[in-house]
């Protein structure tokens, strides 16, 4: 019997799938899930389960709920939200081979890459953001 996979193992397995996978709502919801987004059931009034739901935003004490997670690997905006706040990044396309760089200029000198040869920016900092918080946390 194999032992679990350590938390920082499960982000580097998640940022290799950004770097070789498209953009996908399976994939979204891997992403959702270690960014500890809440989810909850869906059930019908008779107790159906009707699926997933995600919260997307929390404002003044009102939830905002969707049937999707957020769509980290197809939209910019939403794979920003995985970084950490002040959290410097950049990202370029050239030769049609998306790359990011996370973490520029910290203090003990830890940023983090990741690469879409697909040319998915978003994927690619998917990866990137995922490998930095990888670097942050123990094994």
């Amino acid at each position: 019997m194999t032992a679990p996979a350590s938390p920082r193992q499960v982000l580097l397995d998640l940022a290799d799938r950004c770097e070789k996978e498209r953009p996908s709502r399976e994939l979204d919801a891997a992403l959702a899930k270690s960014a500890g987004v809440d989810s909850r059931s869906r059930r019908t009034s008779r107790g159906v389960n009707k699926g997933r739901e995600w919260r997307v935003d929390s404002h003044g004490g009102v939830e905002t709920w969707e049937r999707r997670p957020p769509a980290y690997t197809s939209s910019l905006d939403a794979a920003v939200t995985l970084l950490d706040e002040g959290c410097e990044w950049e990202l370029t396309n050239l030769y049609g081979i998306a790359v990011a760089s996370v973490g520029l200029n910290r203090a003990n000198g830890n940023w983090q890459s990741g690469a879409h040869k697909g040319g998915h920016l978003a994927l690619a900092l998917c990866a990137a953001a995922l490998r930095a918080r990888a670097a942050l946390v123990g094994d």
